[in-house]
């Protein structure tokens, strides 16, 4: 097996677990996320909130530390982010932090990733960064969007698997990048071209007629009373988000609806329409093992293409 240096991929500064006990010990509280939810639509635009924030703590990749200096990296704890951090599928946000009086300096932000309610960002510092900073935080947007629609498209494929396969069909693991989306399922044999086509034609149905997209936070025991949702084989957290199309989630919650529409728990983000998915075209389907299928499939000019 290659290492990561070896693989060239970067070594990821997770504060270990003594680091996080230090965190707790001192008081700083854990990362207010919730900006990356708080996005709307305008004219037919996504308009994604601003995020000022103090850097309440950085970790060297040994321990944690003051103040880092000029291009060392580093793990960069802020008191809130509208950054999305690598989880459930979805890849983490990209864009870069501006420090207060250093406009024309960028901090890239490499990577997102969550460690015990903390959200960490992975940097490598142009210039000196200390707790207590003021920064900016810019989203890459463009970025944001690929995956909102990928993610999207995600759960309106595993709807569609269900209804064309049968209710048998059970998610396995899926990937949500920029540039596709994986979706690994279990079914008992390789899917015949006439039903992939199905599948297709299904979720190509969902996107045009530019559903409604809802979530809603809900207590997890509450939310697992809900007809036909949709789960993986994981620790969910409570309360618990819920993403449903057309019907409102508060609506299954009271068991008012009899329609079936795709409903499943999720942390990810997603579009508030279903049409900015344009389309959708499955690129590949192969067996990994007997009983489970993986799916590769592209949206919007990538599928058109």
């Amino acid at each position: 097996m290659l290492s990561e240096q070896q693989a060239g991929v970067r070594p990821r500064l997770l504060p270990d677990v003594l680091s996080l006990v230090e965190l707790q010990r001192s008081g700083v509280p854990h990362t207010d996320d919730t900006l990356k939810y708080r996005y709307r639509l305008e004219n037919g635009r996504y308009v994604f909130p601003a995020c000022r924030a103090t850097v309440l703590a950085l970790y060297d990749g040994q321990a944690l530390v003051p103040e880092v200096s000029e291009a060392q990296r580093c793990g960069v704890i802020l008191d809130r982010t509208c950054f999305y951090s690598e989880q459930g599928g979805q890849s983490h946000d990209q864009g870069y932090l501006i420090r207060g009086g250093l406009e024309d300096v960028l901090y890239s932000v490499e990577a997102v990733i969550r460690a015990g309610g903390y959200v960490v960002h992975q940097v490598t510092v142009p210039d000196l960064l200390k707790t207590g900073d003021q920064v900016q935080l810019h989203l890459n947007e463009a970025h944001r969007l690929s995956c909102m629609v990928k993610h999207t498209a995600t759960h309106i494929l595993n709807f569609a698997l269900r209804k064309v396969l049968g209710p048998s069909v059970q998610q396995r693991g899926s990937h949500i990048s920029a540039d596709h989306l994986r979706f690994d399922f279990s079914v008992k044999g390789s899917l015949s071209s006439s039903q992939l086509q199905q599948v297709e034609t299904c979720v190509n149905e969902i996107i045009s007629a530019n559903m409604v997209v809802h979530s809603s936070e809900v207590p997890l025991q509450k939310a697992r009373t809900i007809q036909g949702l949709r789960t993986v084989d994981e620790i969910y957290p409570d309360p618990v988000r819920v993403v449903s199309f057309e019907v409102p989630v508060s609506e299954l919650l009271d068991g008012g609806s009899v329609r079936e529409t795709s409903v499943e728990l999720c942390c990810g983000t997603h579009l508030l329409q279903t049409s900015a998915i344009e389309d959708l075209v499955i690129i590949s389907e192969k067996q990994l093992v007997k009983g489970i299928s993986r799916i590769i499939a592209v949206t919007g000019q990538d599928a058109v293409q």
